[in-house]
Protein backbone atom coordinates (compact mmCIF):
# COMPACT_ATOMS: atom_id res chain seq x y z
CA UNK A 1 0.00 0.00 0.00
CA UNK A 2 1.13 3.63 -0.80
CA UNK A 3 2.46 5.92 1.75
CA UNK A 4 -0.28 8.14 1.55
CA UNK A 5 -4.07 7.72 3.87
CA UNK A 6 -5.51 10.83 1.94
CA UNK A 7 -4.19 12.90 -1.64
CA UNK A 8 -6.12 15.79 -3.13
CA UNK A 9 -5.22 16.98 -6.79
CA UNK A 10 -6.11 19.74 -8.82
CA UNK A 11 -9.02 20.43 -6.06
CA UNK A 12 -11.33 23.53 -7.41
CA UNK A 13 -14.82 23.48 -5.22
CA UNK A 14 -17.65 25.84 -5.40
CA UNK A 15 -20.65 26.58 -3.37
CA UNK A 16 -23.86 28.64 -4.83
CA UNK A 17 -21.47 29.77 -7.89
CA UNK A 18 -18.77 31.03 -5.78
CA UNK A 19 -15.36 29.57 -6.13
CA UNK A 20 -14.27 28.54 -2.74
CA UNK A 21 -11.25 26.45 -2.64
CA UNK A 22 -8.98 27.51 -5.56
CA UNK A 23 -6.45 24.44 -7.10
CA UNK A 24 -5.82 21.93 -3.56
CA UNK A 25 -2.99 20.06 -4.19
CA UNK A 26 -2.59 18.16 -0.82
CA UNK A 27 -1.07 15.03 0.82
CA UNK A 28 -1.40 13.47 4.30
CA UNK A 29 1.08 10.99 4.66
CA UNK A 30 1.25 7.76 7.77
CA UNK A 31 1.81 9.19 10.96
CA UNK A 32 1.67 12.79 9.83
CA UNK A 33 -0.87 15.25 12.16
CA UNK A 34 -2.36 17.98 10.56
CA UNK A 35 -4.17 21.02 11.98
CA UNK A 36 -6.62 23.19 9.90
CA UNK A 37 -6.68 26.78 10.97
CA UNK A 38 -7.78 30.16 9.52
CA UNK A 39 -10.01 33.05 10.03
CA UNK A 40 -13.98 32.61 9.78
CA UNK A 41 -14.78 32.48 5.69
CA UNK A 42 -11.39 30.89 5.05
CA UNK A 43 -12.52 27.62 3.81
CA UNK A 44 -11.63 25.16 6.67
CA UNK A 45 -14.94 23.60 6.48
CA UNK A 46 -14.91 23.31 3.00
CA UNK A 47 -11.86 21.58 2.90
CA UNK A 48 -12.75 19.08 5.60
CA UNK A 49 -15.94 18.40 3.66
CA UNK A 50 -13.57 17.93 0.74
CA UNK A 51 -11.32 15.43 2.35
CA UNK A 52 -14.49 13.67 4.01
CA UNK A 53 -16.60 13.51 0.13
CA UNK A 54 -19.36 15.87 0.99
CA UNK A 55 -17.86 18.39 -1.49
CA UNK A 56 -16.74 16.87 -4.61
CA UNK A 57 -14.13 18.91 -7.05
CA UNK A 58 -14.89 19.76 -10.51
CA UNK A 59 -12.54 19.78 -13.65
CA UNK A 60 -10.71 16.90 -13.00
CA UNK A 61 -9.66 17.28 -9.51
CA UNK A 62 -9.52 14.71 -7.43
CA UNK A 63 -9.60 13.20 -4.04
CA UNK A 64 -8.09 9.90 -3.06
CA UNK A 65 -8.17 8.09 0.06
CA UNK A 66 -5.78 5.27 1.62
CA UNK A 67 -3.20 4.96 -0.76
CA UNK A 68 -6.11 3.76 -3.63
CA UNK A 69 -5.21 5.42 -7.02
CA UNK A 70 -8.60 4.47 -7.75
CA UNK A 71 -11.54 6.20 -7.34
CA UNK A 72 -12.75 3.85 -4.30
CA UNK A 73 -16.58 3.26 -2.41
CA UNK A 74 -16.90 6.14 -0.71
CA UNK A 75 -18.78 4.79 2.20
CA UNK A 76 -15.49 2.55 2.50
CA UNK A 77 -13.47 5.38 3.36
CA UNK A 78 -16.03 7.30 5.31
CA UNK A 79 -15.97 3.96 7.62
CA UNK A 80 -12.65 5.00 8.45
CA UNK A 81 -12.47 8.71 8.50
CA UNK A 82 -13.68 10.93 11.89
CA UNK A 83 -15.45 14.05 11.15
CA UNK A 84 -17.29 16.55 13.06
CA UNK A 85 -18.52 19.46 12.61
CA UNK A 86 -21.05 22.49 13.64
CA UNK A 87 -23.33 21.56 10.17
CA UNK A 88 -23.81 18.29 12.17
CA UNK A 89 -24.42 19.73 15.44
CA UNK A 90 -27.38 21.59 14.39
CA UNK A 91 -29.01 18.66 12.72
CA UNK A 92 -29.68 17.06 16.88
CA UNK A 93 -32.29 18.38 18.96
CA UNK A 94 -31.21 19.75 22.37
CA UNK A 95 -32.64 16.60 23.72
CA UNK A 96 -30.67 14.84 21.98
CA UNK A 97 -28.66 12.18 24.50
CA UNK A 98 -24.79 12.00 24.33
CA UNK A 99 -24.76 8.37 23.78
CA UNK A 100 -26.65 8.60 20.73
CA UNK A 101 -24.26 11.11 19.64
CA UNK A 102 -21.78 9.13 20.08
CA UNK A 103 -23.76 6.12 18.35
CA UNK A 104 -24.47 7.77 15.33
CA UNK A 105 -20.75 8.72 14.56
CA UNK A 106 -20.26 4.43 13.71
CA UNK A 107 -22.17 4.84 11.30
CA UNK A 108 -20.87 8.42 9.80
CA UNK A 109 -23.98 10.09 10.18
Amino acid sequence: MKNWLIRIRKADVFLNGKQVLHNIDWTMKRKENWAVVGINGAGKTCFMKLIFGELIPIDGGEVRWFGNEEHGPLMDARKRIGFVSADYQEKYSPDTLGRDVVVSGFFSS
